[in-house]
């Protein structure tokens, strides 16, 4: 009827929907691992979940008290080629299925590009559709690709506070160990660059550290100070198509106090002289005899005594594979503990060799005070 107006009171009619929820996988023990930003209620029909960018896969479970409701899940596909993307696609939910069903292509793997899926409950009642939509917007949380970190050249490992080695990239804090003495601290960042969608020119992470863009270089060097403080280095991994969801990891770096070690010699009086073979700095003993060396250093040593063939090399402060400290030669290691080493002969440990073929050379030992 022309230059009419068809007033429906809908105010009487309940929200359909009874349970709504996302996980991961399609098994009954992946329900509701994909969490809303609040608990789900009939008369709410309007969510987001955040869902961090090495995942794409969702599943979907909705159930609803109605006769004669369909469910069905509407969204806009999210792929790498024209034939999907931005297309519209329908999936129908069974009311109540104990297995979630698959909302295929709304997500990409490491891409930060969002999803919107719609939940629309439609039934029909004397000719007319009648339908009731729930909206739940998928946003991306991003991370690192990998973080890697090398100390002075020598490779140092991230620690997470559970103790576990190496990078993953849903850990946001980590921490490494280096001697106190080192300069400088690497750090190897890479972001994630393969998977665009359809029509971007480029995925577009950026990575900073400390507030400085270091995306292009794909790493940085922190200075260290040179004390015992920890210092802290805060990494941000960025993307203008998920302004929201930047993410924020957090690198401790503690100091390795200097170890005192004593080492005894055979001559008792023969002298040993050390240098830093970074710094060039020589190491000179306390009134005790003791040296401050550095964990993750090398230090060249040169033995001598007039009458006796003048030994040298270099010996390195380091940390065996369970975590003990240790110093090696290079060829042998020996562990640094508050006993004295036992030396046996042609062990090769550093010794002097006496010009006298009948004189019997001796053995440094190293103990850690």
């Amino acid at each position: 009827m022309a230059n009419s107006t068809i007033i429906v009171d809908f105010s009487s009619m309940s929200d359909w929907l009874t349970s709504l929820a996302y996980g991961k996988k399609a098994g009954a023990a992946s329900k509701n691992s994909l969490k809303t930003d609040a608990s789900f209620t009939p008369e709410n029909h309007s969510y987001r979940v955040s869902y961090e960018d090495t995942e794409h896969m969702v599943y979907a479970w909705a159930a609803t008290g109605e006769k004669n409701v369909s469910i069905q899940a509407i969204y806009n596909q999210v792929f790498s080629g024209s034939l999907y993307h931005g297309k519209k696609k329908t999936v129908d939910l069974p009311s109540g299925a104990a297995s979630g069903t698959l909302l295929n292509r709304l997500l990409m793997k490491e891409n930060p590009v969002a999803g919107t899926v719609t939940i629309r409950l439609t039934k029909e009642e004397n000719g007319v559709t009648f339908y009731q939509d729930y909206v739940t917007r998928f946003d991306r949380t991003l991370t690192l690709k990998d973080m890697t970190a090398q100390c002075d050249g020598a490779a140092a490992a991230l620690e997470k506070e559970d103790g576990t080695k190496g990078f993953t990239p849903s850990v946001k804090t980590y921490s490494v160990t280096v001697s106190m003495a080192a300069q400088n601290l690497e750090l190897f960042l890479s972001r994630y660059e393969e998977n665009t969608c359809y029509g971007e020119e480029n995925v577009g992470y950026r990575i900073r550290v400390d507030g400085t863009d270091v995306t292009a270089e794909g790493g940085v060097v922190i200075p260290l100070d040179g004390t015992i403080n920890t210092q802290t280095v805060t990494v941000t991994v960025e993307n203008n198509k998920a302004p929201d969801g930047t993410g924020t990891y957090t690198l401790n770096i503690l100091k390795s106090p200097p170890v005192e070690v004593t080492f005894e010699t055979e001559p008792v009086d023969a002298l040993l002289h050390l240098r830093d073979v970074l710094t060039g700095v020589q190491q000179l003993p306390d009134d005790a005899g003791n040296y401050l060396l550095c964990e993750g250093s090398s230090y060249s040593y040169a033995l001598t005594k007039y009458g006796y063939e003048a030994v040298s090399g270099t010996l390195t402060v380091t940390r065996d594979g369970a975590g003990a400290l240790v110093i090696s030669n290079g060829t042998e290691t020996y562990p640094v503990t508050d006993h004295r080493l036992d030396a046996e002969s042609g062990g090769g440990q550093p010794r002097h060799r006496p010009v006298d073929p009948g004189a019997v050379g001796g053995f440094p030992r190293f103990f850690h005070q």
